[in-house]
């Protein structure tokens, strides 16, 4: 399928970017979207879409044929509004096709509140979009680094689950908004990992922690209430087997 053109959020970020510059590359006419235009890499026609301003969206999203959506960031309820913003502008502009970054545990009942973010998202496209993609990605391993800190990794042993790179993520986004596969997929490395088999790639030591002593630490070293909680429902997701492919 060629959708005509495709607008990409997120475009100054690494998954954003990289899909506009897959587009180009192929020949699509593509319109990259960020709250800052002037910080989009050169050669692509780009356009302000801020998802606290619905205005902007709308503006933006006027004649694109199809959107790549990625994800926005901060606390649950704050995504969770901007993306149902996207979702109606994106219905009020006509979109045809929306390619979606969702996770592997998109589920309005997961414990994890970003699995019910992207599930509530994903059921809001469908009744509101006439062509839905959907790329549920894994965790990105950028992120399971960086969540591991320095030193000796102290994490609950909490189970398996998939990683994806941030690139990979991009590269199934630009995929799906331009082929007739399925509607859903999965953009995940092969295999899956647990946090011990992640430190010893990294020649890290690894000590299992209890999820309320894995807490109990997030709340002493000052980390902000929402992300505590954040980091431990994710990895009671990750306990109740729902980030596997």
């Amino acid at each position: 399928m060629h959708p005509g053109v495709v607008a990409v959020t997120g475009a100054t970020g690494r998954v954003g970017g990289r899909a506009v510059s897959r587009l180009a590359a192929a020949g699509v006419p593509v319109v990259a979207l960020a709250r800052d235009p002037s910080q989009v890499a050169g050669g692509v026609a780009c356009r302000l879409f801020d998802y606290d301003d619905p205005d902007s969206m709308r503006i933006a999203l006027a004649e694109v044929a199809a959107l790549v959506f990625v994800s926005s960031d901060g606390e649950a309820d704050v995504v969770l509004r901007q993306h149902l913003a996207v979702v109606t502008a994106a219905a009020d502009a006509g979109v045809r096709r929306v390619a979606y970054l969702s996770s592997i545990d998109a589920d309005p009942g997961s414990p994890f509140c970003y699995g019910r973010t992207n599930g509530a998202t994903e059921q809001a496209l469908l009744a509101a979009i006439e062509d839905v993609r959907v790329v549920r990605a894994g965790l990105f391993i950028d992120f399971v680094h960086a969540l591991m800190g320095d030193g000796v990794v102290r994490l609950p042993d909490a189970g398996r689950f998939a990683t994806v790179t941030r690139d990979e993520a991009a590269d199934a986004l630009a995929e799906a908004v331009l082929d007739d596969g399925p509607a859903v997929r999965a953009a995940a490395a092969p295999g899956d990992r647990s946090f011990a088999e992640i430190a010893a790639e990294l020649d890290r030591e690894f000590v299992a922690v209890t999820l309320d002593d894995y807490r109990t630490a997030l709340i002493a070293s000052g980390e902000d209430p929402w992300w505590c909680y954040a980091y431990t429902s994710m990895m009671q997701s990750i306990a109740e087997g729902r980030c596997l492919p």
